[in-house]
């Protein structure tokens, strides 16, 4: 079966998309560490702490504008795919 054209819009949200999660540091994060992001939101967890969480557990560096970054670009979504 042949695949699909995309439309050239659909080619560049596409393109966009794989290119900001690329370099987003949360999407490089474990699977297992960015599930957790879920549960701080549900469960309104300040993103102060879920940082401090981060650098005290693993090691990594991530800031509150980062994970908002993150999380508006709806990197979660596309990885889900």
């Amino acid at each position: 079966m042949a695949k699909t054209k995309r439309k050239l819009t659909e080619f560049v949200r596409d393109f966009e998309m794989e290119r900001r999660v690329k370099d987003c540091p949360v999407c490089k994060l474990p699977k297992e560490v960015r599930e957790q992001i879920r549960l701080m939101r549900n469960r309104r967890i300040p993103v102060t702490v879920f940082c401090l969480w981060l650098k005290t557990e693993y090691g990594v560096t991530i800031t509150a504008n980062q994970l908002q970054t993150h999380g508006v670009g709806r990197h979660e979504l596309r990885n889900a795919r």
